[in-house]
């Protein structure tokens, strides 16, 4: 496999990922509001069980960092094209290897909080279950 060809599967992979990662995060941002006590009706009542608490917090912190890890990158590789755009020599040059550090990071970070949310919402509604 070329490397331009590893690069693109790599990159379609992670978009799908963080696209994965959004739609679960609203998913159980979703079950945590079903689960608080909210009258419909009147928007009165939020009551989050202490036992959602942390899968809520983990959620939305899910949301931050991928939030932040295409603000980081856009940061990192909008500077790194304005520095290009300035050097006569650009087109041999090469981005320093730790420009993906943050980002991959992030990226990891995001995953794990949605990991460790489910897992405890799938506990919590597995204690609601009938005997």
């Amino acid at each position: 496999m070329a490397r331009d060809t590893a690069l693109s599967a790599y990159y379609a992979a992670t978009a799908t990922v963080s696209t994965i990662v959004r739609q679960l995060a609203f998913v159980g941002i979703a079950v945590v509001w079903l689960f608080s006590g909210v009258d419909l009706k009147t928007g009165e009542g939020l009551d989050i069980p202490h036992d959602l608490l942390l899968p809520g917090v983990l959620l939305i912190a899910a949301l931050i960092l991928d939030l932040v890890q295409y603000v980081v990158r856009t940061v990192i590789w909008g500077i790194w094209s304005w520095h290009l755009h300035r050097r006569q020599d650009a087109e041999r040059q090469l981005a320093p290897r730790w420009f993906n550090w943050p980002t991959l990071v992030l990226f990891y970070s995001k995953i794990i909080c949605i990991g460790w949310a489910y897992v405890l919402l799938g506990h919590y509604l597995y204690d609601l279950m009938p005997d």
